[in-house]
């Protein structure tokens, strides 16, 4: 659905020869992104059992 026309990045083409280099830290600053963003689906995996376990053995 296109509400305003064309869109503007229609001729625009992905650069596959593009070399991507890792500067120092970027590898421990996506491992620390990654560890923030699955700590609370950790910790509710963690809670979702010991509910489970609680609701069935209390």
């Amino acid at each position: 659905m296109q509400i305003f026309g064309k869109h503007r990045f229609d001729d625009v083409e992905p650069d596959i020869e593009a070399d991507v280099k890792l500067e120092r830290g970027d590898l421990m600053a996506m491992a620390f992104a990654m560890a923030t963003y699955l700590f609370p689906i950790v910790v509710g995996f963690y809670a979702f059992f010991a509910l489970l376990t609680w609701i069935m053995f209390y």
